[in-house]
Formats: C-alpha cells, structure tokens, sequence
C-alpha cells in the first residue's frame, strides 16, 4: 500500500514538472516566433524604405536629365534660329 502511494505521489510530481517544462518550452518557442516574426517585419520595412528612396533617386535623376536635355535642346534651337535669321539679314 505504502508503494502504491509513493508511486502516485511521484508520478504526480513527476507529470506537475513535466508539464511546467512543457509550458515553459511553448512560451520559448512562442517568444521565439515573436522575435523572428519582429525581425523579418523590420527587414520588410527597412527594404521597402530603401525601395522607395532608390525609386525617388532616380525618378529625380530622370527628371533632372530630362529638364536639362530639353533646355539645352531649347538653348540649340534658339541660337540656330539666331544664326539662320542673322545669315538672312546678310545675304538680304
């Protein structure tokens, strides 16, 4: 009888820490989860932030060259004007 009790009383024990290792292994897991879920969202964020400033960059760039191709063909246009309108004058 007395064997019988101390079986249960440590079985008993024993399943109490087996459970409170188990829980405590879902809370490390869970926090694990938690940090590496945290991390990626961090790298989403910081490559979409790299994303759009790239993307600013060179719609800048785009705009920069075009406004100065465009001046500078301007610029060509006026002085060819020029150029033709100041020969019509001599030869007239």
């Amino acid at each position: 009888m007395v064997v019988v009790a101390v079986v249960v009383v440590v079985f008993s024990v024993v399943e109490e820490v087996v459970l409170v290792d188990a829980a405590a292994v879902v809370v490390e897991v869970t926090d694990a989860a938690v940090v590496a879920a945290t991390i990626v969202v961090v790298i989403l964020v910081v490559v979409v932030v790299v994303v759009v400033v790239v993307v600013v960059v060179v719609v800048v760039v785009v705009v920069v060259v075009v406004s100065s191709s465009s001046s500078s063909s301007r610029s060509s246009s006026s002085s060819s004007s020029r150029s033709s309108s100041s020969s019509s004058s001599r030869s007239s």
